[in-house]
């Protein structure tokens, strides 16, 4: 057999060869990967998503007019968002959120929206409460409607038993509050502070 050296040229190198890599470990990419913050951001993106799904698909809303619809949801939204958010405990944990932190979401702002959090967190909603409690934040205060408020009040007071016993009532009437709490301190500049400034 031949053993002297191949004359034929060496062939060239791939596109993601250079020096120091070879096939079974590719060169770095070119992006750099998605941050964390980048990653909590997707998801309140899809947070936002799901609450305008939910909005669209809500019939007692839809027989409200125009006028009335438009006002209840520009009013209520970020209180739906901030409900949503809530329901993902992995997807806001504790020690993630001060990565949420930047130009235009403060610490005051960040500590507005965890306290939010943990409040609605700790009522540990029922499947059942829950969609009482949507109707809630929807239809409340002078954007809102007050016969479909009402309605909706009257239904959690159901799903909790609130007459039944002193306990259920508590948890009813602590529902209400946490409800009537995070409402007053966050709103829509709160949102888009945290998530969607840049």
């Amino acid at each position: 057999a031949d053993t002297s050296p191949s004359s034929s040229p060496p062939a060239p190198p791939s596109p993601t060869s250079s020096p120091g890599y070879s096939p079974l470990t590719p060169p770095p990419s070119q992006s750099p990967p998605e941050t964390r913050r980048e990653q909590l951001c997707g998801v309140a993106a899809v947070n936002l998503f799901s609450t305008s799904d939910w909005l669209r698909t809500l019939p007692p809303l839809k027989f409200l007019p125009t006028s009335c619809q438009a006002r209840a949801i520009s009013s209520s939204w970020p209180h739906l968002f901030l409900l949503q958010c809530s329901l993902h405990p992995s997807s806001f944990k504790e020690e993630e959120l001060n990565l949420l932190l930047s130009q235009t979401c403060t610490p005051a702002t960040l500590a507005t929206f965890r306290h939010c959090l943990t409040s609605l967190r700790t009522l540990n909603l029922t499947p059942e409460e829950l969609p009482c409690v949507k109707a809630l934040l929807l239809f409340q205060g002078d954007s809102g409607n007050l016969r479909l408020f009402e309605q909706a009040q009257l239904c959690l007071a159901r799903v909790c038993n609130a007459d039944q016993s002193p306990l259920n009532f508590v948890r009813f009437a602590r529902i209400l509050n946490t409800i009537c709490s995070v409402t007053g301190v966050f709103d829509s500049r709160s949102v888009h502070a945290i998530f969607f400034a840049d």
